[in-house]
């Protein structure tokens, strides 16, 4: 059994790794880092006391209830008899928690592989580990975190006649959020789209022995996006939306100031009906765009309820276009409440700028 997992260990690691460097490409620009400290609890196997522990990690969202966790740890021991046991590991967890709420649980599972000085001498081996723990935010930014968890490390080197040991860390310290949203394009209206040139004329046709000369169509560009029609890769841009030299759409963030909501829902109002089928169709004629759609709100209030009000109103938005035929995956929804003001909230007319709904290019 242990041979059959240390042969997989490597596959598993790789593909933990890969996972992370997606998630790190598509995540919501909200990776944390963290430094923690605290005690580790040894197996009863080893004839050493309690000792301390210190960990780092890097967290990489890849959803709104999970993230990547790489990390560093280390830690001493006294052994009894004189002397300690010292190990440095390097593990990648994945933790499952609610990042829309303020205080949440977490649960992790993960593995890694440590090093170890101890009573064989040098030594090393894999691990996996379970715990449970709980983050509560301070700031907008920055949250305190404590956590505990059991540890399977798989090397019958560490303690003589052990071939695998249990070790307990309990640990305690700060986690701090970095990124944000890039500044937003402000975009002005859609121009209107020209009434095409009538292609036959209306005075009295020539007589026979004088044919009608050919009347010259002009170079359509259906979509008002600058690219004419023939040149045009993706024909059904959304008005307002920068695009190539092929009529694509590059990399940007939209403010669709036509979508709006009830006072204080999600409901969608009516004229936001049409700016959402354009945008359907903009995504169907380009099926390699992946949006994440983005609710922002204005100061008044809390900014928990603002912040929950504005991911619902992203899922609504989302939805909506997924009702319309678009992929679930090329949509993800993210609700930043009254953090990022494009306007001063001290003004009616500023209150209006910052509660909008932006839509930020991923992949194109």
């Amino acid at each position: 059994m242990k041979r059959t997992f240390t042969h997989a260990l490597p596959k598993i690691s790789i593909a933990l790794a890969a996972a992370a460097t997606l998630g790190a490409a598509h995540a919501a620009p909200t990776d944390y880092r963290g430094v923690m400290a605290g005690a580790v609890f040894p197996d009863s196997a080893r004839p050493v006391e309690k000792g301390i522990a210190a960990q780092i990690l890097w967290g990489i969202p890849i959803g709104p209830r999970t993230a990547l966790e790489p990390n560093l740890f280390g830690y001493t021991q006294s052994v009894d008899s004189g002397g300690d046991v010292r190990g440095l590991g390097l593990g990648i967890d994945l933790v499952i928690a609610d990042r829309r709420k303020r205080n949440r649980p977490f649960f992790l599972m993960g593995l890694g592989a440590q090093h170890e000085d101890g009573q064989g001498g040098d030594s090393a081996g894999p691990f996996v580990n379970l715990g449970v723990g709980m983050v509560g935010r301070l700031t907008d930014s920055l949250s305190w975190r404590a956590e505990g968890r059991v540890a399977h490390i798989m090397n019958d080197k560490a303690v003589p006649g052990q071939d695998a040991l249990n070790d307990g860390r309990f640990m305690i310290g700060l986690q701090q959020e970095f990124g944000g949203p890039p500044p937003v394009v402000a975009l002005p209206p859609p121009k209107p789209k020209p009434v095409p040139k009538p292609s036959l004329s209306t005075e009295a046709a020539p007589s026979p022995q004088a044919p009608a000369a050919a009347v010259e169509v002009p170079p359509q560009d259906s979509d008002g996006d600058g690219v004419l029609d023939a040149n045009d890769r993706c024909p059904s841009s959304a008005p307002g939306m920068r695009v190539d030299d092929t009529g694509c759409a590059v990399t940007q963030t939209l403010v669709l100031r036509e979508i709006q909501f009830a006072t204080g829902s999600n409901n969608l109002k009516p004229e936001a009906q049409a700016r959402l089928n354009e945008l359907a169709a903009a995504m169907a004629a380009q099926p390699k765009l992946v949006l994440e759609v983005g609710g922002h709100t204005d100061a008044v209030g809390s900014a928990e309820s603002n912040r929950v009000l504005s991911l619902r109103r992203a899922e609504a938005v989302r939805d909506e276009l997924i009702r319309q035929g678009i992929e679930p995956f090329r949509l993800r929804a993210e609700g930043y409440g009254e953090r990022y003001p494009v306007a001063s909230n001290e003004t009616v007319e500023g209150r209006a700028l910052n509660r909008r709904v932006e839509f930020k290019v991923l992949k194109r």
